[in-house]
């Protein structure tokens, strides 16, 4: 479940970097941050970039190449939600990863906040997340293989006014049928309906 927060109330002024900050949220799973974000990132070594992760992803890719590694930007294993919007917000994207089967039929709070927060998240194709991403014209958003994505193809993406307005309309969506108020109004109509 995504936090029950408002986020907005957490908006911070993004820091201009040099190079394309990606980030990465949560904690290391094979599932999440495994091969696909790994060979993406060999892919891409010779771009400038810096990835902000969660320190246990070392810990758990013991085979990283000593350039990679370079690349990253260790984060706190488990941040605050003060903390998780700033990074969310001082990023240029989250990359989301996730594979297939195991994001079939399930989720990701992760993907909700950074969709509230109108950020630019990539996706595996296939998932869950993909399927909204595509109902709201963001297809683009879509990753077919990680192995083969550039990230001068993503920069382009960057730029796009239409993913941004389709971005803002799914943001929209997602908050009037997830925010708080809209919490609070089914808990309001389910204590009406069974507690009366």
């Amino acid at each position: 479940m995504p936090i029950l927060h408002n986020l907005s109330k957490y908006q911070e002024k993004k820091i201009k970097n040099k190079y394309l900050t990606m980030f990465c949220p949560g904690i290391y799973r094979e599932e999440k941050y495994g091969a696909n974000l790994i060979e993406f990132l060999k892919k891409n070594i010779d771009y400038n970039f810096r990835l902000k992760i969660s320190k246990n992803f070392l810990s758990n890719t013991k085979f990283l190449d000593e350039d990679l590694k370079k690349k990253l930007i260790l984060i706190k294993d488990n941040l605050s939600i003060k903390t998780f919007i700033k990074e969310v917000n001082n990023c240029d994207l989250i990359l989301l990863p996730y594979k297939m089967p195991d994001y079939l039929y399930r989720t990701s709070g992760i993907f909700f906040e950074s969709i509230s927060l109108k950020k630019i998240s990539l996706v595996s194709s296939g998932t869950l997340m993909a399927k909204d991403l595509e109902r709201f014209n963001l297809k683009n958003l879509v990753v077919q293989n990680w192995k083969t994505l550039k990230l001068i193809d993503i920069v382009n993406i960057l730029k796009d006014k239409n993913i941004n307005k389709n971005l803002n309309k799914f943001s929209n969506y997602y908050k009037k049928i997830n925010g708080i108020k809209p919490f609070v109004d089914k808990l309001d109509t389910l204590n009406n309906t069974f507690f009366r």
